[in-house]
């Protein structure tokens, strides 16, 4: 897998602190050309894989002033799963990307978790791929703005400003 991406609206401060949770599922895509070609949306970008978990990798693209995008990317065949993306404004840059096995509806899944900072701003985005009891592959993006937030090995998401949730693909 290497990594995905979801529009940011920049404004000054860093998100909300949010207790409340919404998260948003949405299907993994099959491509048959390189991921950074995906990514690189415009003159002057750069992509790179920033972390890896088995065969899944996460791959960040931009450039030093403009946003940050990030995919997941999963090799399935002769081609590509890559998850829908989600950008840091270049506001929050300073990115510390990780992505590790879990269990997501009791399935072998996956979990990124971007905590970007700048100063006293920080924000937080925790996103779980896993296969639906179908076979297709989704994806779970959840916003946890400037709270902190943990997740276990089942998919249970809890934050440092008392929301939780648990991944689940349908």
């Amino acid at each position: 897998m290497r990594g995905f991406a979801a529009l940011v609206t920049v404004l000054a401060a860093a998100a909300p602190a949010r207790a409340e949770l919404a998260p948003r599922t949405e299907p993994m895509m099959t491509v048959d050309e390189p991921v950074c070609s995906l990514l690189n949306a415009a003159k002057g970008d750069h992509c790179k894989r920033v972390a890896s978990a088995g065969d899944a990798a996460l791959y960040r693209s931009g450039s030093p002033t403009g946003i940050r995008r990030f995919v997941v990317a999963i090799p399935h065949g002769d081609a590509t799963l890559v998850s829908p993306a989600f950008d840091v404004p270049a506001e929050l840059a300073d990115a510390a990307p990780t992505i590790r096995a879990i269990q997501i509806d009791g399935r072998a899944g996956l979990v990124v978790d971007v905590v970007t900072t700048r100063d006293a701003l920080r924000d937080e985005t925790v996103v779980g791929c896993g296969t639906t009891a179908a076979g297709t592959w989704k994806c779970e993006t959840v916003d946890v703005g400037e709270c902190s937030a943990t997740i276990d090995d089942s998919g249970t998401l809890a934050t440092s400003c008392g929301g939780h949730v648990t991944l689940s693909i349908h």
